[in-house]
């Protein structure tokens, strides 16, 4: 009889950790979503997704120059025949 209040007390046990730990997942992953819609970088980057899917102009950027990534801009030249035209 001993054995069988052992196997009975484990299930009980076990279920309720399985159970705090199934909550406890959910309570860290939901603050997870709300700190990153918090994150002004992240919320700035959902701004750029949706504002890119919705503009009429539908501009894609090329890279020009002999930097393929730079993180200066030497400068900003408009060609002036043709408006639609910027160099970086």
């Amino acid at each position: 009889m001993a054995g069988f209040r052992w196997s009975k007390f484990k299930l009980i046990f076990f279920f309720f950790l399985g159970l705090n730990l199934l909550l406890c997942q959910m309570e860290f992953g939901f603050s997870k979503e709300q700190a990153a819609l918090e994150n002004p970088l992240y919320r700035s980057w959902l701004t750029h997704r949706s504002l890119k899917q919705t503009t009429p102009f539908r501009l894609e950027w090329i890279l020009l120059g002999p930097v393929m990534n730079s993180a200066r801009v030497e400068a900003v030249q408009a060609h002036p025949d043709r408006p639609g035209t910027i160099y970086v």
